[in-house]
């Protein structure tokens, strides 16, 4: 097993590092769990924040076993309570595969002939020939994806789409061609599998708004891509469908970020939740809201410094100074014990910064 951290160095870097590989002695929940309690314990860390982990039940099972380690230690955020983060990139990933196998006749055809030609130099020189006699405007090199990695298989198709007729001329100039394709099952790509390459290699940009057409039951602008977003909607809505079945620390990174704040998650809240109402709406907020005033005030718990005493009963001090020293102590219990000024919400009161999609914001400076 990997372990992999991120951090900020010194010089205010955010850092992935692979820490260490653990072995194991089983693969169970809690074999896993005392495996990364090992390794913790060798590099004498006890201050987590989250663990990553795809949606496997050993790995829930680890997670719930650190819980219960952890849950005492003081400095334990909320008592662990955001120790589980599932896998977003891994989740999308399960999510889009199912999606695609609806399609994955099409996808396996193309897959092959993009593997077929990759082979070797001669056929890649051969199928560039192809491409320039068929007229073809694209000058990419054809990409075979990973199967398990649904963006590199979108990569794939958005570039081998731009070669149809360089395909079909390979086929006509090469005999070989088309026969070992045949001959692994496969079927040299028909127009019908490279208009269902277009649309799939579109579908990053129309994957949520399918999505939405099934939630309003609106008629779908495409029936073909809203078959697949019906196939993926229940896992889409399992993980993300409603703020209480995802993760909230999503929200809170969306509201730190200082061109967003209350303004964006106001936007979001009501493009994601619009259609259920106004209401509806400000309930999320609130939900998200009282979450991250939850976790602010255990960040006070852990790191605020303490309160002087008094330095009344000091013999040595002035009266005067006395009761300044003892007023402003009791002004700063008042402002500690008051939310209603915290410096979470002065910072949400701020004016957001501006944004410029054009300038490389970056929000450790």
């Amino acid at each position: 097993m990997a372990l992999t951290a991120h951090f900020i160095d010194n010089d205010w870097n955010l850092v992935k590092k692979v820490l260490n590989f653990c072995p194991l002695d089983g693969h169970r929940g809690v074999d896993i769990g005392k495996g990364v309690e090992s390794c913790l314990n060798g590099w004498d860390i006890d201050n987590i924040l989250t663990i990553s982990v795809d949606n496997a039940s050993a790995n829930d099972n680890a997670i719930y076993f650190l819980k219960i380690i952890y849950a005492n230690n003081h400095i334990s955020l909320l008592h662990r309570k955001w120790i589980h983060i599932r896998c977003a990139a891994h989740i999308l990933n399960l999510v889009v595969q199912d999606g695609m196998k609806n399609v994955d006749e099409s996808i396996e055809n193309i897959r092959y002939v993009v593997k077929w030609v990759k082979k070797s130099g001669a056929r890649i020189e051969k199928f560039k020939k192809c491409a320039e006699s068929a007229r073809c405007a694209s000058t990419k090199e054809l990409v075979l994806d990973v199967p398990t990695r649904w963006n590199s298989t979108y990569l794939m198709l958005d570039v081998a789409e731009a070669y149809e007729h360089a395909f079909y001329r390979f086929d006509l100039e090469d005999a070989t061609f088309g026969n070992e394709i045949r001959k692994k099952n496969h079927l040299v790509t028909t127009s019908e599998d490279w208009v269902k390459a277009r649309k799939l290699s579109k579908i990053r940009e129309v994957l949520r708004e399918q999505l939405q057409c099934d939630i309003v039951k609106e008629p779908p602008k495409d029936q073909y891509l809203y078959d697949i977003a019906k196939v993926m909607k229940p896992k889409f809505d399992k993980y993300f469908g409603d703020i209480d079945s995802m993760n909230l620390m999503l929200y809170f990174a969306l509201l730190l970020d200082p061109r967003n704040k209350e303004m964006f998650l106001d936007i979001v809240l009501e493009d994601h939740y619009g259609m259920e109402g106004k209401a509806f709406v400000e309930l999320k907020k609130t939900h998200i809201k009282n979450g991250m005033q939850e976790v602010y005030d255990d960040y006070v718990r852990i790191h605020a410094p303490p309160i002087p005493f008094s330095t009344s009963n000091d013999p040595t001090s002035s009266t005067s100074h006395d009761f300044g020293d003892r007023l402003r102590n009791k002004m700063k219990a008042s402002q500690t014990s008051n939310s209603s000024i915290s410096e979470l919400d002065k910072y949400l009161g701020e004016s957001v910064e501006p944004f410029n999609p054009n300038v490389n914001f970056d929000i450790l400076t």
